[in-house]
């Protein structure tokens, strides 16, 4: 038959302890990493006439790229396929824009958190949901 020394026994027993805690250390580290950014962006009416002025506001941290300057912009659009356009940005955490109805129609607004990773250089942290501001005549 075949036999095993208590000396392998022992060796077995502690690589096994060994292997074990080193698995369970590699899924504690492992884990996924949490996005710590936030934007929101709402308009005070959703409805107005042509003239009436309205205001949105657009309002963003994050800490996902360390010590980078973050920027809060507010881009429009009008109709559902002209491209956007941005109005304002802000280094701050919020951004009120008090705005205009000029035309009929639909305008769309959405808000966008940018990293400044070098001068002249943006990366698109996060983009809010579409707001639309319907105006009538």
């Amino acid at each position: 038959m075949f036999s095993i020394s208590r000396r392998s026994v022992l060796r077995l027993r502690a690589a096994a302890t060994v292997l074990a805690l080193g698995a369970g250390a590699g899924l504690v580290s492992a884990a996924p990493a949490v996005a710590k950014s936030d934007l929101d962006l709402h308009a005070d009416r959703s409805s107005v006439t042509v003239g009436a002025a309205f205001t949105v506001t657009a309002s963003g941290v994050s800490d996902d790229f360390g010590g980078d300057t973050m920027l809060v912009c507010v881009d429009e659009r009008t109709g559902s396929q002209a491209s956007w356009r941005t109005l304002r940005c802000t280094s701050g955490a919020t951004l009120d824009l008090s705005e205009r109805a000029a035309r009929a129609g639909r305008v769309s607004f959405r808000a966008q958190l940018l990293a400044v990773t070098a001068p002249g250089r943006t990366c698109v942290d996060r983009t809010s949901a579409v707001v639309t501001v319907r105006v009538v005549r």
